[in-house]
């Protein structure tokens, strides 16, 4: 382990600057969130309107009325982005510095700071999302069906399918918060990299990271606006979208809604993503983190937990019929459990592959 050792007075010079500078990243990021998630209260407002008279008022039959089932989703899916965009920028403005801190002294105790922020954030965001998607259902379902169906497949399919198909509004304001969080902090970091820190470095010959260039500051507070918080709410879209979509499908198949926890396979697979996560960070601990291999650590976590991923969904596979019917474009397929397991996996290792090559291609 490596270190450097400085005077007390200068070590405590150079943690206040830190602080400093740390202090007016975290604020300018907060004000940036501020004024972009008042504009999509706003916007998401006018939408949703949008959404009542398209959607709510035209399945406005039988039991469900005039209540805004889909438009209340959404809402719950855009607050729901919006926290998790909001969760993701304040964990990283409190770590960054921290691991700063941390790399002076040590490159492993840095890397395991900044993993520990991720941690926070990937736990959280998962977690955050299915419980409210959870609790939306549970709500729904006491609302929307009848406390008994009937006999008739028929009737199994119609209502079942119709709650999975309100539920669906949850992903679209996930999805519709992350596009704006997205592009307009990447458009923020982009023009204060560009303009502000170019402006530094021309006119007044400063270093782009150095302290005395308020590019500096700004294109820090764009990192964490756009690619931190922007990321998290776009994470957040994708397992939104992902889930609802799969609830909507799995709710045209009678075979599986005979079995009232097979219906709810599509969200105890990110669920056992969390098992399968908190599993392997412990791996991260297993030797010494240096300048050269922190890349083939991440890519070790990545591979680890695929692997244990891959195992802990066979048990779920049994929550689920022998056999199931499942009809596409007027053509009825038989799928089994391990039919199912074939396209999780599929997806799974593919996403492992596809991440590989490309930081193969882009970084070496």
């Amino acid at each position: 382990m490596s270190s450097r050792k400085m005077p007390p007075q200068s070590q405590q010079e150079a943690f206040d600057e830190m602080q400093k500078i740390a202090e007016l990243i975290r604020s300018g990021s907060d004000e940036f969130l501020k004024k972009e998630y008042t504009y999509l209260v706003v916007f998401c407002s006018v939408f949703a309107v949008l959404i009542y008279f398209a959607v709510d008022v035209p399945q406005s039959m039988g039991a469900k009325g005039y209540v805004p089932y889909t438009t209340m989703a959404f809402f719950v899916g855009a607050a729901t982005s919006m926290l998790c965009g909001w969760m993701g920028m304040s964990i990283a403005t409190f770590t960054n510095v921290r691991t700063t801190w941390a790399c002076n002294t040590s490159i492993h105790e840095g890397f395991h700071v900044a993993y520990k922020g991720g941690k926070v954030l990937g736990f959280g965001l998962v977690g955050v999302a299915i419980l409210n998607l959870q609790i939306l259902i549970i709500m729904y379902r006491a609302m929307i069906l009848p406390a008994t169906l009937g006999s008739s497949d028929k009737d199994v399919v119609t209502y079942v399918r119709s709650l999975f198909e309100v539920v669906a509004g949850y992903g679209l304001g996930g999805s519709t918060v992350a596009l704006f969080a997205r592009v307009g902090g990447g458009i923020y970091t982009k023009a204060a990299d560009v303009g502000a820190d170019l402006a530094g470095k021309v006119c007044e010959g400063l270093e782009e990271d150095s302290p005395d260039n308020p590019g500096t500051i700004a294109d820090n507070v764009g990192d964490n606006v756009g690619d931190i918080a922007g990321m998290g709410a776009d994470l957040f879209g994708s397992l939104a979208e992902s889930t609802c979509a799969a609830l909507v499908i799995s709710a045209g198949i009678i075979d599986i809604l005979k079995r009232p926890d097979a219906s709810y396979f599509p969200m105890m697979v990110p669920a056992m993503g969390i098992i399968a996560s908190y599993i392997s960070v412990h791996f991260v601990r297993i030797g010494e983190v240096t300048a050269e291999n922190i890349e083939s650590k991440l890519k070790h976590q990545l591979t680890i937990s695929t692997s244990v991923m891959t195992v802990l969904i066979l048990p779920l596979l049994f929550t689920l019929p022998a056999s199931m019917n499942i009809e596409f474009a007027g053509t009825a397929y038989i799928a089994s459990r391990w039919s199912i397991y074939a396209c999780l996996m599929t997806g799974l290792w593919s996403g492992l592959a596809i991440g590989f090559t490309t930081e193969y291609y882009t970084s070496s």
